[in-house]
Order: C-alpha cells, then structure tokens, then sequence
C-alpha cells in the first residue's frame, strides 16, 4: 500500500501541543491534510469585481453607488489599499 505525501503529514507531536503525544514513545504521527480556505485574497479580483468602475459600466451598480451616496457611505466601493 503507498501512503500519497499530499494525503498524510507526519509532523512532530510538539508542534500540535499535545502533552500526551509528547510523552508517548513515538512521537510522531499521522494527521489528515486540510484542503485551502475558499477565500484566498486578492486586491486587483476585487476590484475588478466590487470597484467603483465596474459599479459605474452598468445601470444597477450606478444605483448601488447611488444608494451608498444617500446614505453618506464613506466608502462608495471596494478599491485596493
């Protein structure tokens, strides 16, 4: 049976705090991989998403950025820091 790296990581019981695991004889041991978080940021997607220019090229975004005007938004829409 061939155990794939990208499945299992052997790591060092200290690493992941547990006392327990640390006074066992073999102190390492197999833990399941996390897949990456659904968000990954990114200003330039964003903007091109939520920016003032996308807002601005349709009629419905013209009314978001209308609305958030009415409402004194200090932030009409999202841009890059």
């Amino acid at each position: 049976m061939c155990i794939k790296p990208f499945f299992i990581i052997i790591t060092k019981a200290w690493l992941r705090g547990s006392l327990a695991a640390i006074m066992a004889p073999n102190n390492y041991y197999l833990e399941s991989f996390m897949p990456k978080r659904t968000y990954q940021p990114n200003q330039r997607r964003k903007a091109k998403k939520h920016g003032f220019r996308k807002r601005m090229s349709s009629t419905s975004g013209r009314k978001v950025l209308s609305a958030r005007r009415s409402k004194k938004r200090a932030k009409l829409s999202s841009k890059p820091s």
